[in-house]
């Protein structure tokens, strides 16, 4: 059997669920892996992968064993990062030649597991290390590559910088409404006749939430005959699964509603229940990740008291889901953002709100009066249900946008919301009052970046025209995207000082010190948890090597945050 052949055959074992072993040749991975060494190799897909563990791969024509370092983007593939611990550089790899992950490695007489306990925890140190080492090169010879270049040595490269909007980007964008212009509709048509991606389509429309909006779009004539049958069908199916997720949520809502109601509380809807039921007026086309409420203060010993009979309970934003919170993970959780949120298993989660559009407000007491007494209130099959006036919805939506657009990380149906908003309030709307109440809230920036985005004039000033607005957007959405295909969702330094910081929110020094201890030291239920370990012996090896995970995560995440902002 010659080496490829008995690599296709080691390929298909891994394919039926069989576990095999390789013996190491080389010093590649030295002193982690020797030569001589067995290791036992199990099938695992891409999305699996964790920074550090062991992979093998096919490499022109030969069965590589190496270190896995994450994913990006190499002129425009998809790739893994891979290193030999022993070796300076690091290389990249085509999914497609992946082989399978180490789960034993045995030396002699010893076997280690490395996907569970101390192994797991060796493998994660020795693969942040390695991306950090790597990393820190990548910027050197980036950084060394724009001297040159500056210096007039290299001459940069010809390279798309990214300012016209993609196709499928601009089909996206002018779908962010629920009706469409003339010119707007032609505008769809002639680029689905010009040629298009529908693969780049569907993928970006699923990244932005925004698959049922063009579903809405392309089911209606002249459009639908311009759409491939399917590309028809997945954004059906999307728009039936948005449609039942939806009304399982309502009903949750409903439930939770009538108990309030029975108990004398009142309860104000925000966002999606809101806007898919009476805004879009089709459960189907606006997304609802969970089911946001405005409540008054002294009303929060009864909410609870509902929400646990009906079975949901709190979760920890700080430092992971957990059923179990204590009153000043609680109080901290909600100085920062707001109470903690209620899950219901299967279901969503529900975010109860006390205060709302008070960042910059100090005593926000009249600001909540206003709220409250500007309510308006609509019929819901005999239930009154209250919603924001015109005027603080919109701000409320434009700000919520613009932070997440600071944050590198919306939807686009988030555009549809304040534009089909607009459209149903304009008659009612007065723009100076707009413009007005934004500015005593201290959120006047963030409205008037978001309407400009979306072409709506703000306090005089014209928003974009059509093609500056679609520009913009897009470069937004590369940003987002780069951010994905680089992994850069990790908490950066400046995150976990914050969570530190925090301490300040907590009461007496006996507390500070519990929610020091439980974000430095958690429970070792959940250490147990993370490491996937049942080895209690090695407990105070996870405590050591807990912080310092941390802090990786945080130099890796920070890294990652500055190549973005610098569009590397």
């Amino acid at each position: 059997m010659t080496r490829e052949e008995a690599i296709h055959t080691l390929k298909g074992l891994l394919e039926a669920g069989r576990e095999s072993r390789i013996e190491i040749q080389g010093t590649s991975m030295e002193p982690f892996l020797k030569a001589g060494d067995i290791v036992q190799v199990g099938t695992v897909s891409p999305n699996q992968l964790k920074t550090g563990d062991i992979i093998a791969f096919l490499q022109d024509g030969r069965l590589i064993v190496h270190r896995y370092l994450g994913r990006a983007t190499q002129s425009g593939v998809y790739c893994m990062r891979q290193k030999g611990d022993n070796l300076l550089g690091h290389g990249w790899v085509n999914p497609d030649a992946l082989v399978g992950r180490v789960v034993w490695v045995e030396r002699g007489m010893n076997k280690r597991q490395l996907l569970k306990g101390a192994g797991l925890a060796r493998n994660r140190i020795h693969g942040l290390w390695a991306w950090g080492f790597c990393s820190a090169m990548e910027r050197a010879s980036w950084v060394r590559r724009q001297f040159l270049r500056k210096e007039g040595v290299v001459k940069p490269p010809t390279m798309n910088q990214g300012n016209s909007p993609s196709r499928e980007q601009e089909v996206l964008i002018l779908a962010t409404r629920l009706m469409l212009s003339e010119a707007q509709e032609a505008r769809m048509g002639v680029i689905l006749e010009e040629g298009f991606q529908w693969p780049s389509l569907l993928k970006q429309g699923t990244q932005f939430g925004l698959l049922p909006l063009l579903h809405h779009h392309f089911s209606r004539p002249p459009l639908a005959k311009l759409v491939p049958e399917e590309v028809r069908a997945a954004l059906g199916k999307a728009y039936y699964y948005t449609s039942l997720k939806n009304l399982r949520m309502l009903g949750l809502l409903r439930r939770f509603l009538l108990k309030a109601q029975e108990a004398g509380i009142d309860v104000i809807l925000l966002k999606g229940a809101l806007l898919a039921k009476w805004v879009y007026g089709d459960m189907g086309l606006r997304p609802m990740n969970d089911l946001d409420l405005l409540c008054r203060k002294e009303d929060e010993p009864a909410l609870q008291k509902i929400l646990e009979g009906m079975g949901g309970f709190r979760a920890n934003s700080l430092t992971g889901r957990e059923s179990v919170l204590s009153p000043v993970q609680v109080s901290v959780i909600e100085k920062l953002n707001h109470s903690a949120p209620w899950w219901f298993p299967d279901i969503c989660r529900i975010e109860v709100h006390y205060h709302l559009l008070s960042r910059s407000v100090v005593d926000d007491t009249w600001l909540q009066e206003a709220l409250w007494a500007n309510a308006v209130i609509s019929e819901w099959d005999g239930l009154k249900v209250r919603s924001l006036d015109p005027c603080h919805q919109l701000i409320h939506l434009a700000s919520h946008l613009s932070k997440h657009l600071k944050e590198q990380a919306f939807n686009l149906y988030w555009f549809a919301d304040i534009r089909e908003a607009l459209r149903i309030h304009r008659t009612v709307l007065n723009p100076q009052t707009l413009v007005l109440q934004a500015q005593r809230l201290g959120l006047e920036q963030d409205c008037a970046r978001v309407f400009r985005l979306i072409g709506e004039p703000w306090g005089g000033e014209p928003g974009l025209d059509d093609e500056a607005s679609t520009r913009s957007i897009a470069a937004l959405m590369n940003t987002v995207m780069q951010a994905a295909v680089m992994g850069n969702s990790k908490r950066t330094v400046s995150g976990y000082i914050s969570m530190i910081r925090a301490v300040r929110h907590v009461g007496d020094f006996p507390d500070k010190a519990r929610y020091l201890r439980d974000l430095f030291f958690p429970p070792a239920s959940k250490l147990v948890h993370e490491y996937q370990t049942r080895n209690r012996f090695i407990l105070p090896l996870l405590y050591f090597v807990h912080p310092l995970a941390r802090l990786l995560q945080g130099l890796r995440g920070t890294i990652q945050h500055v190549q973005r902002r610098l569009g590397h």
